[in-house]
């Protein structure tokens, strides 16, 4: 199922972690790439733009359809040695794709990043100060900018630093901006390859985390940039409802919630029951007022 160029290193059945190597770079970004053959090439360029110098980059497509392959191929190609890939024979998904990243990665930090999306050029410099001088956190997120391909329509920030029943509503991170801890995210095996994650590997990710003591943190910084389609909450599927609700009963009862947490196991469904009209303008609004969705 899986394919790996330029010397990476493979996990097992589910993509995960192996122990990193001498020699490493400080930051390994890990990038999941699918049919984002029109957006990747300006992800990339991001990085390269990056004033911190010492990362390198490892990638997995994901069974794409589009030049996603053949695009991050020619910057493999530019940047031996700098930029990893790893191909998947047929769509495998997020989590299973970042557990081969993590399989792969060197890093003493592990940087996330969407292949649609870009980082500003002081975003890795500016994360790992933060974790240099603040060893209480295995992670830190930023504030993120919000743009609908064409403009940017607001800065998304969270709490600085979240407490486990800030868990309970939503999850109080934004992944793609994230850098972690390598040992951090070993320590709880990556990311949980599971139907039921296929949509929600970054929740269940932040309660496992939690649930083995470990803390992150918010900058209010907004250090990212995501594409973000403002009619992608309109479409999402009763399934994928359903999956996220199965995810937060699972993540409350490892962080042991208490009993009036688990109202909001059935959150994810009540919302899918609001108005599209009225879902879209309370949307809108959170992206113009900057607050967490």
């Amino acid at each position: 199922m899986t394919t790996q160029v330029d010397g990476s290193r493979d996990g097992g059945a589910d993509g995960r972690t192996q122990p990193g190597r001498a020699g490493a770079p400080t930051v390994s970004v890990l990038m999941g790439m699918y049919n984002c053959g029109a957006f990747v090439n300006r992800s990339l360029d991001s990085l390269l733009a990056q004033s911190f110098s010492d990362w390198e980059l490892v990638a997995c497509d994901d069974g794409s359809s589009d030049d996603t392959w053949a695009v991050a191929s020619a910057y493999s190609e530019r940047y031996p040695g700098r930029i990893k890939l790893l191909r998947n024979e047929r769509n495998a998904g997020l989590a299973f794709s970042l557990n081969r990243c993590l399989a792969a990665a060197r890093g003493e930090f592990l940087a996330r990043q969407d292949a649609d999306d870009t980082s500003v050029p002081e975003r890795f410099s500016t994360q790992v100060e933060f974790l240099r001088a603040h060893p209480e956190f295995g992670w830190v997120s930023s504030a993120m900018i919000i743009s609908d391909g064409t403009r940017d329509v607001g800065v998304r920030t969270q709490k600085r630093v979240p407490q486990p029943e800030d868990l309970f509503r939503s999850s109080a991170f934004a992944h793609a901006t994230t850098m972690f801890r390598a040992e951090v995210i070993r320590a709880v095996q990556g990311y949980t390859v599971a139907a039921y994650t296929r949509r929600t590997e970054d929740y269940d990710l932040w309660m496992r985390l939690f649930a083995a003591g470990y803390r992150g943190y918010n900058l209010p910084d907004p250090l990212y940039r995501v594409l973000e389609d403002t009619t992608a909450y309109a479409r999402k599927r009763f399934r994928n409802r359903i999956d996220e609700a199965v995810t937060r009963f699972r993540g409350y009862r490892s962080m042991k919630a208490p009993l009036w947490a688990y109202l909001n196991v059935l959150r994810p469904i009540a919302i899918g029951a609001v108005p599209l009209p009225l879902l879209r303008r309370i949307h809108e609004a959170r992206s113009r007022r900057g607050s967490a969705t």
